[in-house]
């Protein structure tokens, strides 16, 4: 999974999900120092490869919200 600022096109992060639930955190992105840098959205590409079949992408536009722990 790519994280992407939507408004200059850089790489904020890149990330390897897997599911498996034990690892749930894993999927956690800690996303302060980007609400503090004045970012209120990301777009994230999110690309599946299945076992069988082809893989597939997903473009996604998402809010950044402030963390509610």
């Amino acid at each position: 999974m790519q994280i992407i600022n939507p408004q200059t096109g850089n790489l904020l992060r890149t990330v390897s999900l897997t599911n498996q639930p034990s690892e749930a955190a894993r999927g956690r992105l800690y996303t302060q120092p980007w609400l503090d840098a004045g970012l209120r959205q990301v777009a994230v590409d999110v690309t599946c490869r299945p076992v069988r079949g082809s893989a597939y992408s997903e473009h996604l536009l998402l809010p950044l919200n402030a963390p509610d722990y």
